[in-house]
């Protein structure tokens, strides 16, 4: 599978519609929830054939340990789903 990098000038628009959203009712109140969107996209960018792992998400997004658990902790999940609901 070969994937390519976004042009630039996709990828600014892209950041664009990432602070117009961050900057919106619904995701204006949740730090951590921009935090995440912003994180997913600068990801989805710099690294489009990386699976992103909610171990890599909890300890570079959420600060959590390196002990972090993620079958017994979900946090992560839980923050997902959120975004995906404010997103809607």
């Amino acid at each position: 599978m070969v994937v390519t990098r976004m042009p630039a000038a996709d990828s600014a628009r892209l950041f664009q519609e990432i602070d117009r959203l961050t900057k919106s009712h619904s995701l204006r109140g949740s730090e951590s929830l921009r935090k995440l969107l912003e994180y997913l996209a600068r990801q989805s960018v710099e690294h489009p054939d990386a699976p992103l792992k909610e171990y890599q998400i909890a300890t570079e997004v959420y600060g959590r340990q390196a002990n972090f658990d993620p079958q017994s902790d979900s946090t992560i999940r839980v923050q997902a789903g959120r975004l995906r609901m404010k997103l809607a």
